[in-house]
């Protein structure tokens, strides 16, 4: 089964990729292409903040992905407002925040990565609150 969170994969291809490329595998390399070319600007550009912001999230998303997703930087509300979703299965299936709890999510992460201490102790905690938008497991 394709994750296909916009329901549009045969018209648009993954994720509304700019090729509309059905094939994961090549949109898997199109994103690492992507990344690996803005990595060093989005860097700069987040090294120049004394504090990080949800918007910062939204804008490095847009560096690092624009090339691939014509969406890159806008927050999932704007295309999925009401979309709960979720990708993999069985015991890894993994639940994205729903929409209108992403900044909140976002915001809160970025409250706790800036505490030194806590991050610290605590980075993998971080990180998950990171993970594309917040991503949380289900039933666990």
């Amino acid at each position: 089964m394709t994750f296909d969170p916009f329901g549009d994969f045969e018209t648009k291809g993954y994720l509304r990729n700019v090729a509309r490329q059905k094939d994961r595998d090549i949109v898997r390399r199109m994103e690492h292409a992507a990344f690996t070319t803005a990595l060093q600007g989005a860097l700069a550009d987040l090294s120049k903040r004394k504090t990080l912001t949800y918007s910062d999230v939204l804008t490095t998303h847009k560096t690092l992905f624009d090339a691939v997703y014509p969406w890159a930087g806008e927050d999932r509300v704007k295309h999925a407002p009401d979309k709960a979703i979720t990708k993999g299965d069985g015991s890894q299936k993994v639940r994205f925040a729903d929409p209108p709890d992403i900044q909140r999510s976002i915001d809160y992460a970025l409250r706790k990565g800036q505490d030194k201490a806590f991050m610290a102790s605590h980075p993998g905690t971080v990180m998950g609150y990171l993970a594309p938008y917040t991503m949380m497991p289900i039933g666990r």
